[in-house]
């Protein structure tokens, strides 16, 4: 009897709930400006290694696919791991035929091959059909029919991201659905939620150019990885260097 091929990942185990768990705390108006620049960016590599070395548009990027590790489980206030999971909905990026844009593969023998994408479900469902959940989905999702294969759709994520972990709540919250893509497909959220805090202003407004960057409405303006990585804001890390790990496949 032939068998299904089925192929599991298994991340590695944390213990510190998610990015959300942390973010919704009660009384809790947003991370320190530190968390939220050390989350933020630790979230912008991983996306970054997906981007240009694997070559992969994550297509759920969200708070609660955020898990987090601590050193000390009692103390989710330290600077935690953060780990990009749930590629569910996952896709190979689509050609680039770009000058700039690097090869994804040297050889098509080495491109796994497609694979379906699940069920919308998995996720608060879009309008369109498309996969992935609401308040984190770019405005050229919702006014497609099809699905989107593009990372700018994950930028646009990462900046929603960003906002609440500064300003401690989505930008496009609200119970009524229409009206949160009402307000994604034109743009509207509080610019000044970014300033709840008195202090730090200058890493506020460095924290505010790039979700700004990112949660621009044309997907052909909006900031690339690259951008987001060289941001002000990420200029303390400019002298770490990440380490190019080439993606293994295996069947």
């Amino acid at each position: 009897m032939k068998q299904n091929t089925i192929h599991s990942a298994f991340p590695r185990m944390t213990n510190g709930g998610t990015l959300f768990d942390l973010v919704k705390k009660p009384h809790r108006e947003g991370l320190r400006m530190d968390q939220a620049k050390h989350y933020a960016y630790q979230l912008a590599s991983a996306i970054r290694y997906l981007h240009e070395d694997a070559r992969v548009v994550h297509r759920d990027v969200k708070l609660e696919n955020c898990l987090l590790h601590f050193k000390d489980p009692n103390d989710k206030e330290a600077l935690g791991k953060l780990y990009l999971c749930d590629f569910g909905m996952s896709e190979w990026m689509m050609a680039d035929t770009s000058v700039n844009a690097p090869a994804p593969y040297g050889d098509a023998a080495d491109r796994p091959p497609p694979k379906n994408i699940g069920p919308s479900n998995m996720s608060t469902s879009i309008a369109g059909g498309v996969g992935g959940s609401l308040e984190y989905a770019a405005p050229e999702l919702i006014m497609s029919k099809e699905g989107v294969l593009e990372p700018a759709a994950d930028i646009w994520a990462l900046g929603v991201i960003v906002f609440a972990l500064v300003a401690g709540s989505r930008p496009f919250d609200h119970s009524f659905q229409p009206k949160v893509q009402t307000n994604i497909v034109h743009g509207r959220w509080d610019r000044g939620a970014v300033f709840k805090g008195e202090q730090e202003l200058e890493q506020r407004n460095d924290a505010l150019a790039l979700i700004q960057g990112c949660l621009e409405l044309d997907p052909m303006r909006r900031w690339t990885i690259a951008d987001v990585m060289e941001c002000r804001w990420f200029d303390e890390y400019v002298e770490t260097v990440e380490e190019h790990i080439p993606p293994q496949w295996k069947y």
